[in-house]
């Protein structure tokens, strides 16, 4: 959710998402998510408030176990939902930013992107869990309005443990287009976390603090900050 008021009115920003994953063996792991972004504004602007499709993303990762920690390695793909140039453009370009970039085979229009996540779990210090993930994209345009590209973002975090409940700080790092280097095109965020487990179910939510890059600095005038929601059930 990102949500700016000022003199002229309100933008309102939602990004629901959709998923399940399934566990065939302890190891292996099995994801399908899709989400959508609608917009609500008040400004009298031309920004559309249409809801618009992400593109559905499946994935697998494999766990391999140390005495240490966890290491998981994965693979997945992203198909080309959305079409580019389309009257949502806005509502799609506010989830990109609200997330820091991250993840942006979500949203990426006329594009096929091939993903391949990987995360480092060491094992809890007593309470205190250290992590680290990275994920590298290689981006295939569908159409002459698609994408053809390579990117990468890397993450670390720091976390308070009890059971299965944690609360945490995150640092992130998106380079969304390889191909075009430099300070100004790398996105940094800071990412307060945490996750409540409730027996049967989970409840998550992060705050995601854009302090550099393309996306803008959260909470200079109309630039974007994300809080994210969520819960599941286990079966």
């Amino acid at each position: 959710m990102y949500v700016f008021g000022g003199d002229s009115g309100t933008w309102l920003v939602l990004t629901p998402r959709l998923g399940a994953s399934y566990a065939p063996i302890d190891e292996l792991v099995l994801r399908l998510e899709w989400g959508m972004a609608w917009g609500h504004d008040s400004t009298g602007s031309s920004y559309s408030t249409q809801p618009q499709v992400g593109n559905p993303a499946v994935s697998g990762s494999y766990r391999f176990r140390f005495a240490c920690g966890r290491l998981l390695l994965g693979a997945g793909i992203a198909l080309p939902f959305v079409g580019g140039g389309d009257a949502s453009e806005y509502p799609r370009a506010a989830a990109v930013a609200m997330s820091g970039l991250k993840d942006y085979w979500w949203w990426s229009p006329s594009t096929l992107t091939v993903f391949a996540p990987a995360r480092w779990d060491m094992l809890p210090m007593t309470h205190l869990r250290l992590s680290a993930d990275s994920a590298l994209a290689i981006y295939i345009a569908t159409s002459d309005s698609g994408l053809t590209d390579v990117a990468l973002q890397v993450g670390g975090e720091a976390a308070y443990v009890h059971g299965k409940s944690s609360v945490g700080l995150r640092l992130q790092v998106v380079v969304p287009t390889l191909s075009s280097p430099g300070t100004d095109n790398i996105q940094v965020a800071v990412v307060p976390q945490g996750r409540l487990d409730l027996g049967p179910a989970y409840l998550t939510a992060r705050f995601v603090i854009n302090v550099h890059g393309p996306a803008g600095v959260s909470f200079d005038y109309a630039e974007y900050w994300g809080l994210f929601v969520g819960g599941g059930l286990y079966l």
